[in-house]
């Protein structure tokens, strides 16, 4: 009798671990800013930074979170061939005020034409705003890297999250960052 019930307690903590979601075992922490939120496992690292550029946070799986570190003085800036980082952020770079999201969607394809081929796209919706997922295939000297963008516009201001992986890590953290994109919230 004993020995039954510890079989069905262990089957049950079997099934419980299995389908649990990711979020779950993981702990999370919500940082923000100003202007956006979102949950962060405790899997990655990330950077908050608030500069010219705008609001930002940089992240990366902590396998890779060193490339979150500034170079140091000296260093060689190498070209990465094993790479997985993201970033959330204010598109401080599109000037053009007051226009539409599909403006701002064809200027950043436009933009990013000569290193990347776009190999889909995909309208959706992140932190109540509408937005549009590219998936882009890099080419030239960008051949070995795979990323994602979402572009969205809130309160008239381009926001654009990224995540850019070399070939061979692209899959594995996608799923992942694609929870990040989940989390996200615009603060107001």
């Amino acid at each position: 009798m004993v020995g039954l019930k510890l079989l069905s307690l262990s089957v049950l903590l079997t099934l419980v671990l299995v389908f649990l979601p990711v979020t779950a075992i993981h702990a999370q922490e919500k940082v923000a800013n100003s202007y956006f939120s979102i949950k962060i496992p405790d899997t990655w690292t990330y950077v908050k930074t608030l500069g010219t550029g705008g609001p930002s946070i940089y992240l990366a799986p902590s396998e890779f979170g060193s490339l979150l570190n500034p170079p140091k003085e000296g260093q060689d800036d190498k070209k990465l061939v094993d790479f997985v980082l993201s970033l959330f952020r204010q598109d401080t770079t599109y000037n053009v005020k007051n226009a539409p999201l599909d403006a701002y969607v064809k200027n950043r394809i436009d933009d990013l034409r000569s290193e990347y081929n776009i190999s889909s796209t995909f309208n959706g919706a992140i932190g109540n705003e509408k937005a549009v997922k590219l998936t882009k295939i890099g080419i030239g000297e960008k051949i070995n890297s795979r990323v994602v963008e979402y572009l969205m516009l809130h309160k008239r201001e381009p926001y654009i999250i990224t995540y850019s992986a070399d070939t061979n890590h692209f899959d594995k953290y996608l799923p992942e960052f694609e929870q990040l994109v989940r989390s996200f919230k615009f603060v107001n």
